[in-house]
């Protein structure tokens, strides 16, 4: 053992999703029963504005291309970004799938911009899908700076 005491929270919009994971990839949807994960199906924005100011250690978004569906729409903007920044704590880690400056780059700047509308300190990863469109996907990261500015 680790030693680490963790707790998940996964909040889908959609039941089918899960649904649709138990039925097709059974072996990764297994977490979703692992007692030490908060599975909800409900709208992420409504659940962050309920939770505690400095709750969570990271925050990882797995949506939908960002913003031309409505279903991510409302979860790629600056007042999320500013959600996922309160409940952080100073040094908590956001992760976004994300564009490629190679093959989006104005959705890529786009991105980075509500990053740093949040006050997140940004790197980014590039990471070979081949499976994937363009043969890769990228990845953002935020830390919160709670006392600083954001920085790219």
């Amino acid at each position: 053992s680790s030693g680490i005491n963790a707790e998940y929270g996964v909040v889908d919009i959609d039941q089918t999703v899960v649904d649709v994971c138990r039925k097709f990839i059974p072996e990764m949807a297994v977490s979703f029963d692992n007692p030490k994960v908060n599975l909800i199906i409900g709208d992420a924005k409504k659940f962050l504005l309920n939770e505690p100011d400095d709750s969570y250690n990271a925050v990882l978004l797995d949506l939908t291309d960002f913003p031309t569906t409505d279903s991510s729409g409302t979860l790629l903007d600056r007042e999320m970004f500013a959600e996922i920044r309160r409940v952080l704590v100073d040094g908590g880690v956001l992760s976004q799938q994300d564009y490629s400056p190679y093959s989006n780059n104005e959705r890529w700047v786009r991105s980075c911009e509500i990053f740093k509308s949040a006050t997140l300190n940004i790197c980014y990863g590039y990471v070979p899908v081949p499976s994937f469109p363009n043969g890769a996907i990228g990845i953002t990261f935020g830390r919160v700076n709670k006392n600083g500015q954001p920085s790219v």
